[in-house]
């Protein structure tokens, strides 16, 4: 379940954005968006239909383990690249008044194309943290293991859809996932 959230998170990239005419205008050519819309940065709102909180819940979350989103940052730059961080926090008591706290946070980034309506990503890195190191080894799980898991699995490029509404943004991949952004 894990990695399939993980998964979820960086195959995250780009989408469409439908864009219609003003109503009150008399008729007129249906001018395409451009990808200066998309430049600035971005809160994720949802990741198939699941809050960052969700998935932090999900990936992390167990009985006993309180959870909680630490990051969810998704930034287009002027540049035609973009980055993204997603971290969750877990914290387990062990009883006695003792817990544990423990942390994995994703990096990623790459470069990105807006032509009309569409929208292609290639993913170029990603960078997984975990906290602490130890705790996470001691159950076999390397920050290596999941770089390397991501990169085997999502280094390619990334077609979609992109729909902008308000401060809103909705990306839908090739494959019909959808991630919603809001700008901050």
């Amino acid at each position: 379940m894990m990695w399939k959230m993980l998964l979820l998170f960086v195959m995250i990239p780009l989408v469409v954005i439908g864009c219609g005419g003003d109503e009150e205008e008399p008729e007129s050519p249906v001018k395409e968006p451009s990808k200066e819309v998309l430049v600035g940065s971005w809160e994720i709102v949802s990741i198939d239909g699941d809050t960052p909180d969700e998935l932090a819940d999900a990936i992390l979350g167990g009985d006993e383990i309180e959870t909680k989103t630490t990051q969810k940052d998704y930034v287009f730059v002027a540049d035609s690249s973009w980055y993204a961080n997603l971290g969750f926090q877990g914290t387990a008591d062990l009883g006695s008044g003792i817990s544990v706290t423990f942390g994995l946070t994703l990096a990623v980034k790459g470069k990105y194309t807006v032509s009309g309506s569409k929208l292609s990503s290639v993913l170029e890195d990603v960078n997984v943290t975990l906290e602490p190191k130890d705790l996470w080894e001691s159950v076999g799980i390397t920050e290596e293991a999941i770089e390397q898991e991501l990169r085997s699995d999502i280094f390619k490029t990334e077609n979609g859809t992109w729909n902008l509404s308000a401060n809103t943004l909705t990306l839908t991949n090739d494959k019909g996932s959808e991630t919603v952004l809001r700008k901050q």
